[in-house]
């Protein structure tokens, strides 16, 4: 399974800038992206908080690590596409709207 996250969230690991993949405003598939992230498969569940890395927020969930069967995120991905807007890489997009 592909694991899809951002170098401001998984640093060393050469995945793309989260800051180069923000919206100034909703996009069409914002809402389908999202039920998709809040409800895939739960996999692992961590007892720890995250802040979010623009506006030092705590993000109000225990930390789990989700998956659809082709790809794995963290719970945190669903965050920053509801409250700044992100766009998650284009394969992983078009395989959540290609299911729905």
């Amino acid at each position: 399974m592909e694991y899809v996250s951002y170098s401001e969230l998984t640093p060393g690991r050469n995945f793309p800038l989260m800051k180069e993949s923000l919206e100034k405003q909703a996009y069409a598939s914002k809402r389908i992206v999202l039920e998709h992230l809040k409800n895939g498969n739960v996999e692992l569940a961590r007892a720890s908080r995250k802040k979010d890395v623009f506006t030092g927020e705590i993000i109000p969930a225990e930390v789990l690590l989700m998956s659809d069967g082709k790809f794995r995120w963290s719970n945190e991905l669903a965050w920053y596409v509801e409250k700044h807007n992100l766009r998650l890489p284009k394969e992983f997009e078009d395989h959540i709207l290609t299911i729905k």
